[in-house]
């Protein structure tokens, strides 16, 4: 602060009710949003069911092969089913399998700059790219999980 300047600051008022601190919508920094306009996310989910198939899948996060005999673990964006789940993701818990999703967006990045010399590439590469930005959100999302299934014995 310079000297011989002074800065006039709004007051803060106390709440008799609560006795806590009502900041001034002046004093808010203008990055904070309200409630309202923040995009609605719903909760990922993860939910094992059964059924009569048995199958061979990419796991949605990582991009590993998947058995998927009679059981699925699959993932769940509000009532959309994103994919199963591998047991590899599965067993590292939040933070493992977001790192194996992470680790295979880098993979996807490195195949979109690979794709992108050749002549017909442009359109993989976009693909890629996208791809991998929306395994980032959603690794992401996966380590700020509230909820993981116990692990399979």
């Amino acid at each position: 602060m310079e000297s011989g300047r002074h800065v006039c600051m709004p007051l803060l008022r106390i709440d008799a009710r609560s006795m806590k601190t009502i900041m001034p919508k002046t004093m808010l920094p203008k990055t904070m949003l309200p409630k309202t306009i923040l995009p609605a996310i719903s909760q990922l989910r993860i939910m094992v069911r059964t059924h009569n198939e048995v199958g061979l899948a990419a796991c949605a996060l990582c991009g590993q092969p998947n058995d998927t005999a009679k059981t699925g673990t699959g993932l769940y964006d509000g009532g959309v089913h994103l994919g199963d789940i591998c047991k590899q993701c599965l067993h590292g818990g939040r933070r493992g399998a977001s790192a194996r999703t992470r680790s295979h967006c880098a993979e996807l990045r490195r195949l979109a700059e690979a794709s992108a010399k050749t002549d017909q590439g442009e359109q993989c590469c976009g693909w890629l790219q996208r791809y991998a930005e929306f395994l980032e959100n959603l690794a992401a999302r996966v380590e700020n999980m509230t909820e993981w299934i116990p692990r399979p014995g």
